[in-house]
């Protein structure tokens, strides 16, 4: 289950992985070493594993995901390499995660779309109290 959790919120939420390599000291962050960036890619593809098992992908659904997965990250680090304010840089996160969903859900069926939902809110405290 654990792995479920770290695998969702990573493939929607790809900002997650990618903000841990990204931010580092001073403004605008760091770059990542060509080592990060394999140790990335590797965690994503794992996760990406553990996602079509509970969600029952097609290949295909798991390529454009992980497709999608490596976008967002490459966004979302351009986004936290660059100079600026930080809650713009939060709103511009924000967006990227809008754009990260909508394009999941053209990948995914209803079904398979509304069980990543359902595991995106209980982990994110969205459940019944």
């Amino acid at each position: 289950m654990k792995l479920l959790t770290l695998a969702i919120s990573t493939a929607v939420l790809a900002s997650c992985s990618a903000l841990s390599f990204a931010q580092g000291p001073g403004p605008g962050g760091m770059k990542m070493t060509p080592e990060q960036k394999k140790q990335m890619d590797d965690m994503q593809k794992k996760q990406m594993e553990a996602l079509a098992k509970e969600l029952k992908l097609t290949p295909d659904q798991q390529k454009k995901m992980l497709d999608v997965q490596k976008d967002i990250s490459a966004k979302v680090i351009k986004l936290m390499q660059s100079p600026g304010d930080q809650g713009a840089k939060m709103k511009a996160g924000m967006a990227l995660q809008t754009e990260a969903m909508a394009k999941i859900k053209k990948i995914l069926k209803p079904d398979q779309f509304a069980k990543l939902q359902e595991k995106m809110k209980s982990r994110m405290g969205g459940g019944p109290r």
